[in-house]
């Protein structure tokens, strides 16, 4: 808020984002975190992305209550079902990819 330049390892312990890496390592580190996302199921990064979505865009209790009804929302649904069993199994979750 004071417009002082920080650093990238002060802005990550502020926790500003979570991690730094070099720009060597960036385009491999990219395609990790994107692998990881691609095998979690599409319904609920989908509603994870649609809460970051409306974060943006309305006031913190908005975003907090739509955020709260999302997770909710979520309870039921075969996606959310596969995660608990795979947690309480000690398993990898197998979810069942849309086919486009």
């Amino acid at each position: 808020m004071t417009g002082r330049m920080i650093d990238a390892s002060e802005a990550l312990q502020m926790g500003l984002f979570s991690r730094v890496v070099t720009q060597n390592t960036l385009l491999d580190t990219a395609q990790e975190v994107a692998e990881t996302i691609a095998d979690y199921a599409d319904d609920i990064v989908g509603m994870a992305r649609t809460c970051v979505n409306m974060a943006d865009q309305s006031t913190l209790e908005s975003g907090v209550r739509f955020e709260r009804q999302m997770y909710h929302a979520l309870y039921g649904l075969p996606a959310q079902q596969e995660g608990m069993n795979a947690f309480l199994e000690k398993r990898k979750p197998q979810f069942r990819r849309r086919t486009q």
